[in-house]
């Protein structure tokens, strides 16, 4: 019989954002696939840990959620297990991290990192992917190059990321997709059941004057599509709810006679629906576009490239630069993108599994997704 394997999550994430719901529910379903899970989703929204497990599916029975008093029993059962000398991982949260820390708070977080090391002391694995760094303040960026020393397998999701960790003294293993490439993408749907765009756009961090240029870009593909298409703004983040509500209501005042409709995706399933028959989507949601685009509608990614630095590198990396766009280009160009290729979701879920079934069984290091050493700059 071979060594027992568990692994060990804590759920700490953005409460109001199915896009972390979805790679957090992928996240727990890849592992659940290779070994018993324990999550921590003490002072999780009941209705953000029942989104994840619905990911989950069917590997919900090797998934022991503590909803009480999480932490320490999360804890205690990793120190327990590692005591039976079974293998055990610890899994970091993916996702966005950026901005700086707080004298206090980058002590908080370093008091953490030397929890790492005394997990890594007890022959504990601590492991991330599916992140990405940007505009990181000079003292979050020393802790987070500190914390990386205590990780013994660290993936981020786009190569652009890769080389600004590591001028950033980061220490980094390599390049894995993103965890919302377990998607399956369904069949598109052709004809005149496809005949819908779809507007999703954050405002915040430093886009001023974004949304009355959205609004203009939503006046041009009214003037390119015309009246015989559907039109919809989606919120899958709750901050976007309010400015984009602000924006369906300018639409509406504008074109009363066109067939607008505004969706608040709540959980991912809502949100996979509202793109069931979506033929485009303009957005700089990097979950929204992947979503979309797992639902078959071709997605167009409208950002800046500096607070959008991720979506940019990993479309880059997927060799869809043409899904990239600005604001201001000409919306015929965009319209006429089409959607991703199945195959790439394909070949990015298989590159996942290859990938957490190595950090999991910890049988030799991964080398597939990996930039060369030349490329890296190591």
């Amino acid at each position: 019989m071979g060594q027992v394997t568990r692994s060990f999550v804590r759920l700490r994430t953005q409460f109001d954002n199915i896009g972390d719901a979805l790679i957090n529910g992928e996240l727990l379903r890849r592992l659940a696939s290779e070994s018993e899970v324990y999550v921590d989703a003490s002072g999780c929204p009941p209705v953000f840990v029942d989104d994840v497990l619905e990911v989950v599916g069917q590997g919900r029975r090797d998934v022991h959620v503590f909803r009480r008093a999480g932490t320490f029993r999360l804890f205690t059962a990793l120190i327990r297990s590692r005591a039976r000398r079974h293998r055990c991982c610890y899994f970091l949260l993916p996702g966005g991290i950026t901005g700086e820390k707080s004298p206090f708070a980058a002590w908080r977080a370093l008091a953490f990192v030397q929890l790492l090391r005394l997990l890594k002391a007890l022959g504990i694995t601590t492991c991330q992917l599916g992140v990405s760094y940007s505009r990181l303040g000079s003292r979050y960026a020393r802790v987070l190059a500190r914390r990386a020393e205590a990780i013994e397998r660290h993936y981020v999701r786009d190569r652009a990321t890769l080389d600004y960790a590591r001028a950033h003294g980061i220490r980094v293993d390599g390049v894995a997709p993103d965890l919302a490439f377990g998607l399956r993408p369904v069949a598109r749907i052709t004809g005149p059941h496809r005949s819908c765009l779809a507007f999703s756009f954050r405002f915040d961090n430093g886009r001023c004057g974004l949304a009355k240029r959205v609004f203009d870009l939503f006046q041009r593909a009214v003037a390119a599509s015309g009246p015989t298409v559907s039109y919809r703004i989606v919120s899958q983040v709750r901050r976007d709810d309010e400015p984009l509500e602000r924006l369906y209501a300018r639409i509406r005042e504008r074109y009363p006679e066109l067939d607008v409709d505004f969706v608040r995706a709540t959980t991912i399933d809502e949100g996979l629906r509202a793109y069931a028959d979506v033929a485009t989507i303009f957005s700089n949601r990097l979950h929204a576009l992947l979503m979309a685009a797992a639902m078959g509608a071709a997605p167009v990614a409208v950002v800046d490239p500096v607070p959008d630095a991720k979506i940019v590198g990993l479309l880059s990396d997927l060799g869809l630069g043409h899904c990239i766009a600005d604001v201001d280009d000409d919306v015929s160009a965009m319209l006429a993108v089409g959607p991703i290729d199945p195959s790439i979701f394909a070949a990015q879920d298989a590159l996942l599994r290859q990938l957490i079934h190595e950090m999991v069984a910890g049988d030799g290091r991964m080398t597939v997704g990996e930039p060369r050493r030349s490329e890296a700059g190591a």
